[in-house]
Parts: structure tokens; C-alpha cells; sequence
């Protein structure tokens, strides 16, 4: 075994949490998926393979109850097992795209007429005789929240892979939980399809991870990012993102390390942790990056993430079977050279049969949740005292530890003097700088579908004041506190494309002038009806620290948008057509299909888009035409395509309507 030295661990206890082992639907013989967590509350969904979904509410016993039937709801009478299941990110966003969403994916038998959404075989030379008796499939469906139930109408596949056995289909289905809405990256489905040794020299089976936005997109059930690595080589399936990484189990990112995708493989020899990137072929790599492996039974890995075990936090944690029981056991994400795990023991799990699958995960708190796939239960993790669970001389250990322990404490005490000391410093320092901001908003979202602008106060995530577009008379454009715009019902103060030229080169002359370290730049819209007035502080620097979150252009082309709604609500027949400047607008993200041709958006934008807000506290600015590199300015026919996004985009958001839309198409493919 890999732990042969002194190891000194925490005793903790298992408490119930849920347990469902008395469903009437249970089947004994299924094998259950681990659990998902709902955003919304302490509520569970669980799954057995045979395609039976489950709500479990830990607080109402009474309320647990089968949401779905796949196999007889979904009408798949050649449905074989069900294999994952996932919620999108925005599930509980009612205003967000991916609102109410649940994945899952299952293995059936091969139909030949179901071939629209079939992921087609990219190698040339597959063998025309493989066998392909089966498929895995991934399905969209709406969850009714009234309801508590899974709509079976809403059915629509996203799409499907062939496949040689039934064990060989999709793994997991996730996303990136540590991605936010304003990220690129947002909304991405990962999959994983499972090695076949039979195809291992075709990219598609060698063991791969798969990336797309499960999302439709006009016709299509799916679309896939222009950042994906292989969509411009033609014998590599668009959609992998990292493939050769055969045995795959479980995989999962880290907070402060997006770029890296970290890999559980079990062959049922040995269990290994890897480190991919995106475009990575394992089985390419002389030597792959293997962080480290065991040969002991474990569950699959959760890096913890807690608050109620500060000695697991940011630590990779699992169940390890060693003589007959299961231990809790904690390492480092990327150990040091042969740092051994920290064996940690759970008193209860005595009652968990040896043998079975027990599976470890989070709540919405991120504790640890332990779940016994054989008695249907799910745990919660407790501490009960420290203890020592491998010794060889306890009383020479002791007395050296407790010299340890003084330095230690001293050494604490001293960091929190200084941490006291720098963080009191700069508080004052901050509140400072947020003086301006006391009787004011910090920044809005404006909801074109309910015709609203909702106000917040700095650091609320809750709206303050919520503004009826109908309801505003005047709008007030300030920089530095010096009006610079008026917008109100007077013809001569309706917003025009000249007047957005001199708003913005009054913005861009003041971003130029050096700041002194006691000299502040602010930006301010002051919104007014018939009852108060408004001030919105949307950009705050005092010197070198920036109060706001929001950077500077992205609030320049927030607030000018916002003109032009309001504008057209007091003014309709004096405000002008909006001109779109063609190559100011970045080009970002166009997602394509999967016969790899360029859509005409960006599928992640086009996501954002559909919740009609402009939200001040993203921080994506707009880049000038001259930062961008020689290789990535538009071509003639790319600036056509960014003009159309463009046009897209502010279509969707309501600025323009829809005369003034096809007229803005028609001038600009003449």
C-alpha cells in the first residue's frame, strides 16, 4: 500500500440525510447514478439505469416521488439503460437560455432512420463492417417547477453516437460550473464517451471528452464553438476536445485553473489522476501528465471546495477501500514527489456493504455528500475528534508535536497581526473611495421583454428600485459629474448617430488624460420620472483603485445603448435610425455546426442575448480596431459577418425595430 508512515487524521461520522430505499418504483436490481443537487434548494435528483428519475426533498419526507419514466414517457420502446443525467447552469435563472433544463443521456439500439442529429464518423478508413448495434443519446427536457415533474413533451434530442456495445455510451454529462454568464464559455456541455479497444486508432473511441452548446440554434439542436480545437481538421470529429485518454471515469475542473481538465481513469487494475488541455491527445504523449495513481478500490473524486473541513478544503477527496473498510482519504490536486494521502476514517461506514458503490459529491454549500448506491441513502459529513490511525511511537510523536504546535501558533498569531493590520488599511482606504457612492446605484439591467430597468445598489445582488420604461421623462449623461447629454421628450434632445460620436469622443478624451493618485473618473446616468430622480454611478476610480466592477468602454457602450431605448420611448419619431460601425465591433466566438461551417452568431452570444439585459457589472470592454493583431483583422467578408452579429444582437436587445432592422441588412449586403 502507498501509506507506510505516520498519518495523522480526523475521525468523522456519517448523519442521514434522505432515505428513499422505500420508492415503490425502486427497482433492486438497477444500478443508481450518483446524485445532482438542485440550485434552488436541499433538493436531490437521482436516477436508476432503467431510465426512472427521482426528486428528493431531505426536509419534506412525503415529497419524493418519480419524475420521469424515460423509457415509457419518452416513447423509446429500444431504450436499454439510462447512463447520466445534468442541469444546465441557468436552471434556476428564469431569465436566462437553459432556464429549467435537464440532460440526460441513455443507450438504445441502433435506428437507422434516426440519422438527422447522428454524430457521423469522421475516419475515412472505419471499417464498413463494424458492427454498430447500438447508440448513446443525449436528450433535452423542461423541468415544471409547479409541477415538480419532468414535461415529457418537451423531449427534443440533441444528439446521437453510434456505438459497438451497450457499455461503451456517455459516461457524465456536465459544464463548467466555475464559468459565470459573462464567461465564453458559459453553457458548454461536456461528455464523455467511453474507450472501445476494438476502435482505439479512431479518434472518436480512444476515449474522449466532447464539447458543444446543447442549446438549439435555428434548426439545429446543437452548435459547437469556434474555440473547439479539431473543427479544422476533417478526420477529427469537431466536437472532442481531448481524446487517447482511454479508461476514463470521472473528470472535473479546479477554481483558478480553467484551462486545465483534470481526468479519473479507472481500467479495473489501477485508478490514475491526469492533467489534460483542451486540444490534447493523451495517447499521442510519450509521457503522459499523470499526477499520481493507486491500485486500492476508491470512489470517484470531488475537489472540495467546503468551509466545514478547512483541512480538506482545495484537496482532492474520495472513498479508499483498505482492509475491508472504506476510508475517507484526502491529497493534494497536484501532490508533491512522493507525498502520501491523508487517510481520514468515517466511523459509520461500517454500515455500508463492502463491495458496493458508494459515490461522494456536493451540496449546494459544497459539503460533502456521501451516497450508497446498495441501501439507497444519502449522508452527510460530520466531524467527531482527532485521533491518530497509524502510530509507531505515540509518546516521543506527542512531545515533539507539541513544540511544533508553539511555533505554530506564534507563527499564526503574527499573520493575523499583519492581515489585521494591511486589511484594516485598506478598508479605510476603499471606503474612501466609495463615499461618492453612499446615496447612489451602482448599476442596472434593463429587461426588454418586461420593458423595465431594474436598479442596484453597490454590492446587492438583489434589485433596489425597479423603473418602468413608460415611467421615465428625462435622462441625464454625466462624466465627472458635469452633464454631458440630455435625453427627454424636447425634439431637439432625441439621440442621433452624431450626437453617439460626440458622447463617445468626450468619454475617449477623458480615458486618454493621465489620473493623478487624489483625482477621480466617473461615470453617471441620472434617470428621472414624474415622482424622483435616479443617479446611477456605472464607472467610480479614485488614482489607481477602481471602485466599480464595470471597465470603462463596456460602461460607455452600456450606457449610449441605454439612450437609444430610452429615446426611442420619448421620442419614436424624431430618433434616427441607429448606425452600426462595422469594424469596431470584436469579432468573438462564432460557433459552428457540425458540418463545420460557420454560423452567423456566436452560439454562446446568442445565449446571452436571449435574456435581453444589459448588465452593468460585466467586464468584457470593447477592444479599438488597432489592438487587435495583424492576423485577426476582418477580411471584407468577415466585417459583413460581424456587422449582421451586430445588427443580431441589437435587434434581439430591442433597438431597433424591425423596420429599422431589414433596412440596416438590406444597405449592408447592397
Amino acid at each position: 500500500m502507498f501509506f507506510t508512515e505516520l498519518v495523522f487524521a480526523e475521525q468523522y461520522k456519517m448523519k442521514l440525510i434522505v432515505d428513499f430505499s422505500r420508492f415503490s418504483e425502486v427497482k433492486s436490481d438497477a444500478v443508481w447514478l450518483p446524485p445532482l443537487v438542485s440550485p434552488l434548494e436541499e433538493v436531490f435528483f437521482v436516477a436508476q439505469d432503467n431510465g426512472l428519475i427521482y426528486l428528493l426533498d431531505k426536509d419534506e419526507p412525503n415529497n419524493q416521488h418519480a419524475i420521469l419514466n424515460l423509457p415509457l414517457e419518452s416513447n423509446t420502446p429500444t431504450f436499454i439503460t439510462l447512463t447520466a443525467i445534468s442541469l444546465h447552469p441557468s436552471f434556476s435563472l428564469s431569465e436566462e437560455p437553459g432556464y429549467a433544463t435537464f440532460y440526460t443521456a441513455h443507450t438504445t439500439e441502433f435506428e437507422l432512420d434516426k440519422s438527422t442529429n447522428r454524430l457521423g464518423l469522421s475516419d475515412t478508413d472505419i471499417d464498413t463492417e463494424t458492427n454498430f448495434n447500438f447508440e448513446t443519446v443525449i436528450t433535452a427536457w423542461t423541468y415544471d417547477f409547479d409541477k415538480q415533474k419532468i414535461n415529457p413533451e418537451t423531449q427534443r434530442e440533441v444528439l446521437r453516437i453510434p456505438i459497438t456495445s451497450k457499455d461503451k455510451g456517455i459516461q457524465q454529462l456536465t459544464f463548467d460550473l466555475y464559468q459565470k454568464p459573462w464567461n465564453p464559455d458559459y453553457g458548454q456541455l461536456y461528455f464523455s464517451l467511453k474507450y472501445d479497444n476494438e476502435l482505439k486508432t479512431h479518434s472518436l473511441y480512444s476515449g474522449v471528452i466532447l464539447r458543444i452548446y446543447p442549446l438549439m440554434f435555428g434548426t439545429r439542436e446543437y452548435t459547437i464553438s469556434q474555440n473547439n480545437p479539431f473543427i479544422k481538421t476533417p478526420e477529427i470529429n469537431s466536437e472532442i476536445v481531448v481524446m487517447g485518454a482511454h479508461d476514463i471515469q470521472h473528470f472535473f475542473w479546479a477554481k483558478n485553473s480553467h484551462e486545465s481538465i483534470f481526468i479519473q481513469h479507472n481500467n479495473n487494475v489501477q485508478h490514475w489522476l491526469s492533467k489534460a488541455k483542451v486540444g490534447d491527445d493523451l495517447q499521442s504523449q510519450a509521457q503522459p501528465d499523470f499526477l499520481w495513481q493507486q491500485t486500492n478500490k476508491m470512489s470517484p473524486m470531488l475537489l472540495y471546495q467546503g468551509r466545514n473541513f478547512l483541512n480538506l478544503r482545495n484537496k482532492m477527496v474520495f472513498f479508499t477501500l483498505i482492509d475491508d473498510q472504506w476510508y475517507l482519504t484526502s491529497r493534494p490536486l497536484e501532490p508533491l514527489s512522493n507525498e502520501s494521502p491523508i487517510i481520514e476514517e468515517v466511523s459509520a461506514t461500517q454500515g455500508i456493504i463492502l463491495g458496493t458503490n458508494v459515490s461522494i459529491s456536493q451540496n449546494n454549500e459544497n459539503e460533502i455528500i456521501i451516497f450508497d448506491h446498495h441501501q439507497n441513502k444519502l449522508y452527510s459529513l460530520q466531524s467527531t475528534n482527532s485521533q491518530v490511525i497509524q502510530t509507531n511511537d505515540s509518546g516521543s510523536v506527542s512531545s515533539g508535536f507539541e513544540a511544533t504546535y508553539i511555533i505554530l501558533f506564534i507563527s499564526i498569531l503574527a499573520v493575523l497581526i499583519a492581515v489585521l493590520f494591511f486589511t484594516k488599511r485598506n478598508n479605510l482606504v476603499h471606503k474612501l473611495a466609495l463615499d461618492p457612492l453612499d446615496n447612489k446605484y451602482a448599476r442596472f439591467e434593463y429587461l426588454q421583454t418586461k420593458e423595465s430597468i431594474l436598479l442596484y445598489k453597490i454590492n446587492q445582488q438583489k434589485e433596489h428600485k425597479p423603473l418602468n420604461l413608460k415611467d421615465i421623462i428625462r435622462c441625464e449623461i454625466l462624466l465627472n459629474s458635469k452633464v454631458i447629454a440630455i435625453i427627454d421628450s424636447e425634439a431637439g434632445n432625441a439621440i442621433s448617430n452624431l450626437k453617439e460620436t460626440e458622447i463617445r469622443a468626450l468619454y475617449t478624451k477623458e480615458q486618454n488624460m493621465k489620473m493623478g493618485a487624489e483625482q477621480t473618473r466617473q461615470i453617471e446616468v441620472i434617470l428621472s420620472d414624474t415622482d424622483a430622480s435616479y443617479p446611477v454611478c456605472l464607472y467610480l476610480r479614485k488614482g489607481n483603485n477602481r471602485v466599480t466592477g464595470t471597465k470603462y468602454y463596456r460602461c460607455v457602450d452600456i450606457l449610449i445603448d441605454l439612450c437609444w431605448v430610452i429615446s426611442k420611448q420619448l421620442n419614436p419619431k424624431v430618433t434616427e435610425t441607429r448606425i452600426v460601425p462595422v469594424v469596431t465591433f470584436p469579432h468573438r466566438h462564432i460557433p459552428v455546426a457540425t458540418s463545420q461551417t460557420a454560423d452567423p452568431a456566436s452560439s454562446r452570444n446568442n445565449n446571452a442575448n436571449k435574456s435581453n439585459k444589459m448588465l452593468a457589472s460585466s467586464n468584457l470592454p470593447t477592444p479599438k480596431p488597432e489592438a487587435l493583431k495583424p492576423e485577426a483583422q476582418s477580411t471584407p467578408k468577415t466585417e459583413v459577418v460581424n456587422a449582421l452579429e451586430k445588427l443580431v444582437h441589437l435587434h434581439k436587445q430591442g433597438y431597433l425595430s424591425d423596420e429599422e432592422f431589414s433596412l440596416a441588412k438590406t444597405n449592408l449586403l447592397q
